[in-house]
């Protein structure tokens, strides 16, 4: 039976960050994970993502950093090759140390895509089938970027809602699958252009490759567990000289596991992504569990 139902691996990705602070390189990087959808059906989503970080063990003030997002996409089937997508994000960022806590929220920067499939469920062998498609498209500026927010609210630069400049985006998903059982690895490059304060953020990096099992239950339904491996990096921001800016280079090794039901046309999707090795803020700071919960209406 050919599965119309595949994973495809969904992400927003945010820059690790600061200015001016050494201890403050926050990633929301590999958040969107395990979307159940198929590349042939069209969806309207809201999806929920939280992600904390704190002070390393030894290291002062204790920082507690919470990084929650809530999104609205969309995704439009052109034809069995083509899709369109826009995702619009709405941000909220806390800070909690000793006597001071910061907060900014508002509507971060959206992102608009176009996906072509170069392999639509290739037959390899008796039961295996492979599909690949790449996308191409573009971040922009709608978030406010707040220059040197570090010295005039005590946060750093990260907690901006957006980056204030454009930035063109690459993605490619390749979909492995033999019967029930399937593969997906996929990989999405971020390249930030220079935005009106001079300030260059560092290129994003991610890659995921995700096992998952469909069990079609007795109604229909179907329930996907799914686990895997993923790797983020982050560049070097520079600053309005054209000299690196402190700490805001960084990686993580990460484990995203979750299930996914497809109620037809309800798809709801939980997740997480369990740091294993990670280098953010030269080490002072710590990323903790991320948690997904989303929500898809295909149709």
């Amino acid at each position: 039976m050919t599965r119309k139902i595949l994973l495809v691996v969904f992400f927003s990705m945010q820059a690790i960050s600061s200015y001016g602070c050494e201890s403050c390189g926050c990633s929301f990087s590999g958040l969107g994970l395990g979307m159940l959808t198929g590349f042939n059906r069209t969806y309207a989503g809201l999806s929920y993502q939280s992600a904390g970080f704190a002070s390393a063990e030894g290291h002062n003030p204790t920082i507690h950093d919470q990084m929650q997002l809530l999104e609205l996409s969309f995704r439009y089937r052109i034809n069995s090759r083509w899709q369109v997508q826009a995702v619009l994000p709405y941000r909220h960022n806390r800070r909690t140390e000793p006597g001071f806590t910061g907060l900014k929220q508002g509507i971060s920067d959206v992102s608009m895509m176009g996906f072509y499939r170069f392999i639509n469920q290739k037959q390899l062998g008796k039961s295996t089938i492979l599909s690949l498609d790449g996308g191409a498209g573009f971040q922009a500026p709608t978030g406010q970027y707040e220059y040197d927010l570090v010295h005039r609210q005590g946060l750093p630069d990260n907690f901006s809602l957006g980056y204030g400049a454009w930035a063109p985006v690459i993605q490619l998903n390749a979909v492995l699958t033999r019967g029930d059982n399937g593969l997906i690895t996929t990989g999405q490059h971020i390249h930030y252009l220079l935005n009106p304060q001079h300030i260059t953020f560092g290129a994003q990096t991610f890659i995921r490759s995700v096992a998952f099992h469909n069990m079609i239950l007795s109604n229909g339904w179907v329930l996907t567990p799914f686990a895997g491996f993923q790797a983020e990096m982050q560049g070097w921001n520079y600053n309005e000289e054209g000299l690196k800016m402190t700490d805001t280079k960084g990686y993580a090794w990460s484990l995203p596991l979750g299930i996914s039901i497809d109620l037809q046309p309800l798809v709801i999707n939980a997740s997480t992504t369990i740091p294993l090795e990670q280098q953010y803020a030269n080490g002072t700071l710590e990323a903790k569990s991320k948690i997904q919960l989303q929500f898809l209406f295909a149709f």
